[in-house]
């Protein structure tokens, strides 16, 4: 009985010991790990905030789609590596990036000295500029007509909102309304809880182009400090995927990969701020 039963736990002590070396011989290590076999691609997890058309928005078939979406595809194809896009609120971009929960943001941000602390930004790739818009039967066709008692909508973690805060600390309007996505900020435009709307030109462009003649644009907003150049960033302490991002967009600049994209979603570039 003794023997049989020690021939058995042999055994068994055997098969473990060929499942745990076969186990280490047939690897375990993702390709974002760094430990992959020659030749497998590069997976970059991209976040972005896709109520913003025509950088970013979801369409009808729930696809994150737009300028921002179609510019880092191509990068990626220009440095060889894939992307995965997510679409998170706004405020979290940062946070989530320097906690390296993902890779990069591309969201139509531009840089600004706080944020700088956190990320490292990219050579631009667009030149943005600040806009108001107005329901269309307003009487605010200027900054200078915005009453002192009126509402401003602007975006959560956006520098529309800082902007719009020390245009109100100025005594120029009574209060910034902050919301966590343009498409509420349009709602409340619409339910008259606010008056304006600060924002990117290219994304109110594209609300009044559809909005059947509900919305107007009101002239540029004054109130601007940044350069509005809008960049794409990553962890401080990646560099190597700030020079593939870098690299990647002056390539695509020069090929007329960059131009096409442009055309596609009617924007100007960088060089205008139509």
């Amino acid at each position: 009985m003794k023997t049989n039963t020690l021939k058995k736990l042999l055994a068994i002590c055997l098969c473990l010991t060929m499942a745990i070396v076969f186990a280490a011989c047939s690897g375990g290590g993702s390709e974002d790990e760094g430990g992959g076999d020659e030749g497998e691609t590069l997976t970059i997890v991209a976040v972005t905030e896709a109520t913003y058309p025509p950088f970013e928005s979801v369409d009808e078939e729930g696809n994150i789609v737009g300028f921002d979406i179609d510019l880092i595809y191509a990068i990626a194809e220009d440095q060889g590596f894939n992307v995965e896009i997510q679409n998170i609120n706004f405020d979290a971009l940062i946070p989530t990036v320097e906690s390296h929960q993902a890779d990069m943001i591309i969201a139509g941000i531009s840089e600004n000295p706080e944020r700088a602390e956190h990320v490292a930004f990219t050579n631009p790739y667009y030149n943005s500029g600040n806009f108001l818009m107005v329901m269309a039967d307003s009487d605010i066709n200027s900054e200078a007509d915005i009453p002192t008692d009126a509402k401003i909508g602007a975006q959560t973690g956006t520098t529309c909102a800082d902007y719009a805060q020390a245009f109100v600390a100025d005594g120029k309007a009574a209060e910034v309304v902050i919301l966590d996505q343009t498409t509420t900020m349009v709602l409340q435009l619409e339910n008259g809880d606010i008056q304006v709307i600060v924002g990117d030109k290219p994304v109110l462009d594209e609300y009044v182009a559809k909005s059947g003649g509900k919305y107007k644009l009101a002239g540029p907003f004054s109130y601007e400090t940044g350069d509005g150049m809008l960049k794409m960033a990553v962890a401080k302490d990646n560099p190597e995927l700030l020079e593939k991002l870098n690299t990647g967009l002056a390539n695509i600049m020069a090929n007329g990969k960059y131009q096409e994209i442009c055309d596609k979603w009617g924007i100007g570039g960088l060089d205008t701020a139509e």
